[in-house]
């Protein structure tokens, strides 16, 4: 049957050391710090006593872990449930592959590192009021309907790619955005970057629902768009930026529904910038 729930009490730290999987289905290859520095192999199991091994059936996680280390519960294909409002950082791939995790609330995490949980394809609820910054790949390929990070700063190549559920992104003080970070996000629609001076390299390539662009999404007083930053959005129909003052290589190629563009302030339109649309 396995673990109903696997609690964390007092542990500050978990990395992973293997990926070795014993006969009887457990996947060992933790080291677990304890509140009192003593690093254990195994996890500590909320009851006083160390389990040398996680369970592949654990579906749920809430803990006061401050840190989670590289793939600390990838592929965990039972676990549903993550609460963990004193982990500060989510390491590298921590839950890739955690294909049946829909809820993560994660009040005080400040940094999501690469690949957190790409792939976590039925992902859909998601809490990170004081996230500072996202990793390339963080949510590629989940299943998020709301991307809203009030704090974040920095979001990363494809940190939000082939996520074909999102319809909103709400980032009012991000000030960096790298290559396409939301990339193949079919239903993204609603868009809020008050604070993004250039749209990165492919950043918006392929969301079929983006059906205007306009002041209100991106208010900067100076915006530079990136090359193929709306590639192939095919009902794009407006473009109304009177903030933009350079459109690069095949920005708007492929936005065949195009029919108003406004860019008073522009000075530089690049090759194949409106090409086909």
């Amino acid at each position: 049957m396995g673990i109903a729930k696997f609690i964390l009490e007092g542990v500050t730290q978990i990395d992973v050391t293997s990926d070795t999987v014993t006969s009887n289905n457990l996947l060992s290859g933790y080291i677990a710090t304890g509140a009192d520095g003593e690093r254990v192999v195994g996890a500590y199991t909320g009851e006083g006593n160390i389990n040398p091994y996680v369970m592949r059936t654990v579906t749920s996680f809430d803990s006061t872990i401050s840190y989670l280390g590289t793939g600390a519960f990838r592929s965990c294909a039972t676990l549903l449930t993550v609460n963990i409002p004193q982990c500060t950082s989510i390491g590298t791939e921590a839950f890739r592959d955690c294909t049946s995790l829909t809820t993560v609330y994660a009040s005080n995490c400040e940094n999501i590192l690469g690949g957190a949980f790409s792939y976590c394809t039925e992902l859909t609820d998601i809490s990170f009021p004081n996230c500072k910054s996202i990793g390339p790949n963080a949510f590629v390929n989940c299943n998020i309907r709301i991307a809203s990070f009030p704090e974040c700063e920095y979001i990363y190549t494809q940190a939000f790619g082939l996520c074909s559920s999102l319809t909103e992104a709400f980032f009012p003080k991000c000030t960096t955005m790298y290559s396409m970070a939301f990339a193949y996000c079919y239903s993204l629609s609603s868009l809020y970057f008050p604070k993004i001076t250039t749209i990165s390299a492919s950043c918006f390539r392929g969301c079929s629902a983006i059906t205007e662009i306009n002041p209100i999404m991106f208010p900067s007083l100076s915006l530079i768009i990136g090359n193929y930053a709306f590639f192939d959005c095919r009902n794009l129909v407006s473009v109304n930026l009177p903030s933009c003052t350079g459109v690069g290589l095949s920005a708007f190629m492929e936005c065949s529904s195009l029919v108003n563009v406004s860019l008073p302030m522009c000075t530089e339109i690049a090759e194949y910038a409106f090409m086909n649309a």
